[in-house]
């Protein structure tokens, strides 16, 4: 295992994506400041009125509960804050997120992913039985590559499909480029 140096409080391969317990629900933060996050829900087929979004904590903008949106960028203030996500009228499990303030650039240490074989993976289907929240690996940064890269990417890593998708949504957000993920993920 090798070491490299990071920059940013949500770097590639730092656990930036946070998702429930059955993975239906995830809120990745805005990389360069961390008190802006996306609230996604897995299920992206439904209409938009079928969605419905409630965090706990201090007030952030827009105010909870957020009605009708599929996937609402927050800012919150600074610390923890419990989502849910209203699908159709049924609650799914919570999750909790932490806004960190001051996204500015910091410095650290942390192992590089582990090679091919090493360790185990994680996905948005991966249940933890030690919590009822869950960590993804935000393993690939699409914002750092053209939209032909990220394509090969998650078609050789299907497993990062979503990860990647939530990640491109929050950050660059290319069209052509959601729409062809979106495309992957009903396929």
């Amino acid at each position: 295992m090798s070491m490299v140096t990071v920059h940013g409080p949500y770097t590639m391969y730092s656990k930036a994506v946070v998702a429930n317990a059955s993975g239906s629900a995830f809120a990745t933060p805005n990389p360069t400041n961390g008190l802006i996050w996306t609230f996604t829900a897995r299920d992206q087929s439904q209409v938009a009125a079928n969605y419905d979004w409630a965090y706990t904590g201090a007030a952030g903008t827009p105010a909870s509960p957020i009605a009708d949106t599929k996937s609402p960028v927050v800012t919150l203030p600074a610390g923890a804050h419990t989502v849910t996500l209203t699908l159709n009228g049924v609650a799914q499990p919570p999750f909790t997120i932490n806004a960190v303030a001051g996204a500015g650039p910091t410095s650290g240490l942390m192992s590089a992913p582990p090679e091919e074989g090493e360790g185990e993976e994680h996905s948005l289907d991966d249940e933890s039985e030690e919590s009822e929240e869950s960590n993804v690996e935000a393993g690939y940064d699409p914002a750092a590559h053209t939209v032909t890269e990220v394509i090969g990417f998650v078609e050789d890593n299907p497993d990062q499909l979503d990860a990647t998708l939530a990640a491109e949504r929050a950050g660059k957000d290319r069209v052509t480029l959601v729409q062809h993920l979106e495309s992957m993920q009903e396929s």
